[in-house]
């Protein structure tokens, strides 16, 4: 044996380590990370049966993966290691012994014998040698602390091991001006406060697109994808914030908030991709269906729908009505306006009798534009008065082909 020294491995030196093998640790935790990510998106894909929502809430979630392990991968990589060391499946303290052509890595239970030759390369810094080698196809680094070392050892090792690279007197890039670090960090304070705000800013944006295009207030989790929108600004003041604060400027608090913020945005941006089952009326529409066969039209696939009822109301022998509102003005309408149209069942509201007038709990106004059909459920007919005395289902529906709104009343008529 010519030399030998003694290294304690612990998080600072682990932390120290990661700047100069950064990729082989990043890329390894975006691989299972982007698994993880690809199969919950295929299960969103399948419970919402919406490829689009899958591969949106993939392409988020992705991005701000790879924002996130590359702002704080010396410390994932440390803990990992720690992690290691408290289950006594690492050895922090390793004793390492040179010779001529080889080296010996002890350690308290094992050895590893490493000849000098297969050290692909080397890196010195001020404080260490890190000497990376393959085995089993796999990538393993020894870490040499400068400080267990002698000057003789370090001129020795710098001989033995081809490709070295130098990184001796290098330092992280500070900033020493006081005016501008003040000025940067207004700066970061502001993204700060606007990182902050852009959650405030989501739930107005989707308060007003939901007030916009009137959808209902039981349907408003279908809007909250909107909150992403605001997704890059706190995710560009977590990263201006880790830029700055490895130059010198305490941001360690403005990268938190930051980071919480992105946190919010994509909660709160994610809840549209729950189940339909989570907001009773989300599935609303599917009521449609049961008056499909009475309309006998083709509906759109979709459309804006409200509930409602009356309990007190002034037309004559009508109880218990309930309403159906559809709105169709962002569908496409053409094959439900033909449907309508071609069906005699349909009546345009200026041909209707005076007595069938008696079944529209609503102000009637005839115009060329509006359809009506009555539908009596209890004795299976369309568009007539019954004659004789006893309590009547009715289902009375209208469709006005320029608004694109259909309504549908469903009340009992006492004769």
């Amino acid at each position: 044996m010519l030399y030998s020294c003694k290294n304690n491995i612990d998080n600072d030196e682990i932390k120290k380590m990661v700047p100069y093998f950064w990729k082989k640790f990043y890329f390894n935790l975006i691989f299972r990370s982007t698994i993880l990510i690809f199969l919950i998106s295929i299960i969103i894909s399948i419970g919402c049966q919406n490829m689009i929502e899958g591969i949106l809430f993939f392409v988020i979630v992705f991005v701000f993966t790879l924002i996130y392990y590359r702002a704080n991968l010396s410390s994932i990589v440390a803990k990992s290691v720690n992690s290691h060391i408290i289950k006594k499946e690492i050895h922090p303290e390793i004793e390492i012994e040179f010779y001529n052509t080889y080296l010996i890595q002890k350690k308290s239970d094992t050895s590893l014998k490493i000849n000098y030759d297969r050290f692909y390369k080397g890196i010195e810094t001020d404080t260490n040698f890190y000497l990376p080698y393959l085995e089993k196809e796999q990538e393993k680094i020894i870490i040499i602390q400068k400080n267990s070392c002698t000057l003789e050892l370090i001129q020795f090792i710098r001989k033995k091991v081809d490709h070295l690279e130098n990184h001796l007197g290098e330092k992280k890039k500070t900033i020493n001006n006081r005016k501008k670090s003040k000025i940067i960090e207004k700066v970061i304070w502001c993204l700060t406060g606007l990182s902050i705000l852009s959650i405030l800013g989501g739930l107005y944006i989707v308060a007003m697109y939901n007030e916009i295009n009137d959808i209902p207030d039981a349907n408003f989790i279908r809007s909250t994808w909107l909150f992403w929108l605001f997704l890059p600004l706190p995710i560009l003041s977590t990263i201006i914030s880790y830029i700055y604060q490895n130059q010198g400027i305490n941001c360690s608090k403005n990268k938190i908030i930051s980071f919480i913020s992105c946190i919010c945005l994509l909660i709160f941006g994610s809840f549209f991709l729950l189940p339909t089952s989570f907001d009773d009326q989300v599935n609303y529409y599917s009521m449609l269906e049961d008056y499909q066969s009475i309309m006998e039209v083709r509906i759109p696939s979709s459309g804006q729908l409200k509930t409602g009822s009356l309990e007190s109301f002034n037309y004559k022998n009508i109880s218990d009505l309930e309403i159906i509102t559809v709105n169709y003005e962002h569908n496409d309408t053409t094959i439900l306006t033909e449907d309508i149209m071609n069906n005699d069942n349909w009546i345009v509201s200026t041909e209707i009798s005076s007595e069938l007038e008696k079944l529209i709990p609503s102000a009637f106004s005839p115009d060329k534009d509006s359809y009506y059909l009555f539908y009596n459920r209890t004795l299976n007919e369309y568009n007539v008065i019954p004659n004789t005395v006893d309590n009547y289902q009715i289902c009375t529906i209208k469709y006005n082909i320029s608004n694109k709104n259909l309504i549908i009343y469903t009340f009992y008529y006492q004769l």
